[in-house]
């Protein structure tokens, strides 16, 4: 039988080695004419998990800590989500985020990532594979965007994904304002549920209503999971040629409220930007990176990738003694055990902050490293390689 995840609090808001260059300019570099980041020594990844040894003067006293957002971005984290699919994703989304981006806060690009929510029977579902490789997340929007009618109308969906992608996704958007379709999601193993209609009549949030804060945002720091999302609706706001005002708004609430240690998530949703809307999305997009206050440390998520981050992070700091640490010359060796995690988790990265001492260097036995020797930012990169295949699922 799959394991049924039982939700443990509902949160609901809206919303190779390299050193740091100005982050500022970093971050509005074209990407395409970036010379490549210095690698350093990554090595085969452990079977369940990864080993980071850091070379210091002070090895007794250097210590890792799971950072609060990934890549440490402090002055907030947007998760934004075009509905419904279609040519636009490719054309007017994915191009226009091309070259824009900040860093991994360790000199090495960091594109903005995008959401879609895309339905099953979409007849161009392989396409997404492409988006999904250049860090962007697909949304199970339920297999034939129609009421619910049972198991099926989530698990089809999420195995058209699998067969078409090699992707099991587990970020689901709502196609319906019926709080089934949250039920079952979550018992499906999906962590990330949005789109809990609008205010708070919403019939999505029927069942969660008493353990449901509304207001529009929630603290990094008080992430649980399942996390279980409202939205901010941006229809119709990618229209003009300049970012709109209730976007503006919703955007300055975010960033200019976060801190280190107080850093806000946000949702932004709607079935736009089509083709006209061109101009005015890369506006919005561009408000965001430059930013006065953002300086790059902002993070722009893709929805499956910060859940996942945070199923590791709670992972981590719910089982220290999956972690061990040992000494050897100037070397201070870090074991970290993910083997506790869930199969479906398929992103397995975590960003660290290493403190007590000076970093010489840094190797892991992981996918991909890259850290920073002035700021402690250590960035270790990990997938699942034997995710558990949806096909196999049985209710």
């Amino acid at each position: 039988m799959m394991q049924q995840i039982i939700p443990t609090c509902f949160l609901i808001f809206w919303g190779f080695t390299a050193f740091c260059q100005s982050p500022q300019n970093a971050a509005k570099t074209n990407t395409k004419k970036r010379a490549a980041p210095t690698v350093t020594k990554v090595t085969a990844p452990t079977k369940n998990g990864y080993r980071i040894t850091i070379t210091s003067p002070t090895p007794n006293s250097i210590e890792l800590t799971p950072a609060l957002t990934k890549y440490n971005k402090i002055k907030g984290v947007f998760v934004i989500t075009k509905d419904d699919g279609g040519a636009a994703d490719f054309s007017v989304v994915a191009k226009e985020l091309q070259n824009i981006a900040g860093t991994d806060g360790c000199g090495n690009v960091l594109p903005y990532s995008y959401n879609f929510a895309v339905p099953g029977h979409n007849d161009n579902l392989a396409a997404y594979k492409a988006l999904l490789e250049k860090g962007h997340s697909v949304l199970n929007h339920s297999n034939t965007h129609s009421p619910y009618v049972g198991p099926e109308s989530i698990h089809e969906a999420t195995k058209k994904f699998y067969n078409a992608t090699g992707r099991r996704l587990r970020a689901f958007a709502l196609p319906v304002d019926y709080w089934k379709y949250t039920e079952e999601a979550i018992r499906q193993g999906y962590i990330y549920v949005e789109s809990q209609g609008f205010g708070t009549e919403g019939k999505a949030a029927e069942k969660y209503r008493p353990q449901i804060a509304w207001g529009g945002r929630i603290s990094a720091a008080d992430v649980k999971l399942p996390i279980i999302t409202s939205r901010e609706n941006w229809d119709n706001q990618f229209g003009g040629p300049a970012i709109s005002p209730f976007v503006q708004r919703f955007i300055d609430s975010i960033i200019k409220t976060s801190t280190d240690g107080k850093v806000f998530i946000g949702h932004g949703f709607g079935h736009g930007p089509g083709e006209k809307d061109r101009v005015g999305f890369r506006a919005t997009m561009l408000y965001i990176r430059d930013h006065p206050e953002n300086k790059d440390r902002v993070w722009v998520a893709g929805a499956q990738e910060m859940a996942e981050y945070y199923e590791v992070r709670i992972y981590l700091l719910d089982n220290p003694a999956k972690i061990k640490k040992t000494v050897s010359g100037n070397q201070a060796i870090f074991d970290f055990d993910l083997s506790g995690l869930p199969a479906a988790n398929y992103m397995r990265d975590m960003s660290f902050m290493a403190t007590g001492g000076t970093i010489t260097n840094v190797t892991a036995t992981a996918d991909r490293l890259s850290f920073n020797k002035t700021t402690g930012l250590i960035n270790v990169f990990q997938r699942n390689k034997a995710v558990v295949n949806p096909n196999l699922d049985k209710f």
